[in-house]
């Protein structure tokens, strides 16, 4: 039986533990920035929070869970850049 780790929709445990590490420390930064009552910033953050729940749990399954963590990375840059263009909307109209 070949372990966990070495499946195809895997990570070795060291890479998921520097991910959720990553993932944290950004988290942070980025909820200093973000407005707490906006719509679309209250998504991202709730997208950053599932994301560091889903590498601490390939940490805590001692797995990687690949497949996973890179779908989170990719719907946190979808809705990163819609916050980011709304701004740079309102920004541009003066407000």
């Amino acid at each position: 039986m070949v372990p966990s780790t070495y499946a195809a929709d895997a990570i070795a445990l060291p890479e998921a533990i520097k991910r959720y590490e990553g993932i944290t420390l950004k988290e942070e930064t980025v909820k200093l920035l973000l407005n707490p009552t906006g719509p679309e910033h209250i998504k991202l953050l709730r997208l950053m929070k599932a994301a560091r729940e889903t590498a601490q749990r390939a940490i805590d399954k001692k797995q990687g869970m690949a497949t996973e963590l890179d779908l989170s990375a990719d719907l946190i840059v979808s809705q990163s850049q819609k916050v980011l263009k709304t701004e740079w909307d309102r920004v541009k109209s003066g407000e």
